[in-house]
């Protein structure tokens, strides 16, 4: 998530930045394939501490996992070859709920996706498959971490 992340602002001006087809939440994963796709490296660095501070007014979570849904299935067609976002709007759909309701609420966008849309380049794509095969990380432990009240 983006909220967890820091980019050089260089690098996300060069790529584009945040864009009004995907906007939030969600918008972050285009920006780092593209950030990929130009030659940017993306890297874990655990010395490197970013804080968030979330809003106190937030979606309930079906309303985030619907915009979510919303986001990937924007993403995937922006970026992502066709066979892959037939994958992808597979999975949400099949998944039911708000993820339907979040590929159903991308249609809305679905006309200025695709006229920006220019596929990754092969090496990110070969990149992600490689990260598709991975195990999804689960939160790191955060004890001894200050929080943002102390």
């Amino acid at each position: 998530m983006a909220c967890a992340a820091t980019v050089r602002r260089d690098a996300f001006l060069a790529s584009g930045g945040f864009d009004d087809v995907v906007r939030f939440p969600g918008e972050e994963e285009r920006l780092a394939w593209d950030l990929a796709a130009d030659g940017f490296d993306l890297v874990h660095v655990p010395d490197v501490v970013v804080h968030h501070h979330p809003s106190p007014r937030r979606h309930d979570a079906a309303a985030r996992r619907r915009a979510v849904a919303r986001s990937r299935t924007l993403s995937a067609v922006l970026r992502l070859p066709w066979r892959d976002v037939g994958r992808r709007l597979g999975e949400d759909l099949r998944a039911g709920g708000p993820e339907r309701r979040g590929v159903l609420a991308a249609a809305a966008d679905l006309l200025p996706a695709l006229r920006r849309r220019r596929t990754l380049p092969e090496q990110v794509l070969a990149d992600l498959a490689v990260l598709a095969t991975q195990p999804v990380p689960r939160p790191a432990d955060t004890a001894g971490v200050p929080s943002s009240s102390e």
